[in-house]
């Protein structure tokens, strides 16, 4: 009997755990080889999607106050130094929420942290139809800058799904697809006061409200998209055994990191370089719409339907259609400050109608 156990030959050789299957090439730490952009595989593309997607609506809702400035500002009686601290409490916010956006997707993973972050400020996307001050404003302009710190989360969920080989396109698609959420915001936002105007006839000073109900549950939606469907690694989801941080994790080593990091001239350099693209991009987002309203006196539909609908025809000239200037008594304004008489006489050929109805209003000021 005990020959029997014991021997060799009568033993069954462990079962070794099964290899996992992935739709895409892997390295060593199955991290995806190659990127595919318009594929759903799981666990890389999948994340990918998730990601771009969760951060794009993070931007929709950021910037889905400004282009409706020109109806907010005249119920709540803001001024300009209003608005401006208003801005800049948006991108205070953002820098703060950044800052402890890193240490949580170590500890949590970016799929939780992620998430959750979209989750708490969601309400504070919808609350922007209760402000009725501007302290109010200004407070919750601060709160929902926190939504861009999932910027963070994004870029680190890329890191750990992609090979060094293809990390950074897939950094710039993610990235780059969830900036257009800053755009698209800024031409429908201002279309959806106006579906709820014209077709349900409900006030002005009702309908900007209401229109917060949209980026707060598309917010709602994707974080739990991401919390569903998502994924940390491409072998799991963060644990406290198995998929905790490779170099440690203690607290000691965080803050040894970080001021090493400090230390970096490269650093300041790589920081100041992008402060200064994203701030003109943050600084546009807050301004552009304001700015058409008040300098050429469009409102948010009036330069959707410019950039959707004034493009020329084959004459290769633009057309200045709804373009045109409504307000003080004035048809139309030309380069020079002149009456616009002819459809033709506002700007030069600029191309045709592909150049879209934005660089109109932009040769128009000039």
């Amino acid at each position: 009997y005990h020959y029997h156990c014991c021997n060799p030959s009568t033993m069954e050789p462990p079962q070794q755990p099964p290899k996992p299957h992935f739709s895409l090439p892997v390295d060593a730490d199955h991290k995806a080889t190659e990127f595919r952009l318009f594929s759903l595989s799981s666990p890389h593309m999948l994340a990918f999607h998730l990601s771009w997607l969760s951060l794009f609506s993070n931007f929709f809702s950021t910037f889905s106050i400004p282009p409706l400035l020109s109806y907010i500002r005249s119920d709540l009686e803001l001024s300009s130094t209003d608005i401006g601290y208003g801005g800049i409490a948006s991108f205070t916010g953002a820098i703060f929420s950044r800052l402890a956006m890193g240490p949580a997707c170590d500890l949590f993973g970016p799929r939780i942290a992620s998430s959750t972050l979209s989750l708490l400020t969601a309400p504070i996307v919808l609350s922007v139809s209760l402000i009725q001050s501007s302290l109010s404003f200004i407070l919750v302009r601060f709160l929902i800058g926190f939504c861009l710190a999932n910027f963070v989360a994004n870029q680190f969920w890329m890191s750990s799904m992609f090979s060094s080989n293809v990390v950074g396109l897939a950094n710039g698609f993610a990235a780059g697809w969830a900036n257009v959420g800053s755009g698209a915001t800024q031409l429908l936002m201002p279309l959806i006061v106006s579906l709820l105007t014209d077709c349900f006839q409900i006030p002005t000073s009702t309908a900007w409200r209401a229109a917060f109900v949209v980026p707060a549950v598309f917010q709602s939606v994707t974080a739990t998209l991401v919390l569903i469907y998502g994924q940390d690694l491409p072998d799991g989801n963060y644990s406290s055994k198995k998929n905790s941080r490779k170099t440690g994790g203690s607290g000691n080593n965080l803050f040894t990191v970080l001021f090493t990091g400090l230390r970096n001239y490269r650093g300041w350099i790589l920081g100041l370089t992008y402060g200064y693209c994203f701030g003109v991009e943050l600084t546009t987002d807050n301004i552009i719409a304001e700015y058409f309203y008040d300098r050429l006196f469009l409102s948010g539909c009036d330069v959707v339907r410019g950039g959707c609908g004034c493009g020329g025809g084959d004459s290769g000239e633009f057309r200045v259609c709804e373009c045109r200037v409504k307000a003080g008594g004035r048809d139309g304004v030309g380069r020079d400050g002149e009456e616009v008489w002819d459809e033709g006489e506002a700007v030069e050929p600029l191309g045709g109608a592909d150049g879209g109805g934005l660089a109109l209003c932009f040769a128009w000021e000039g």
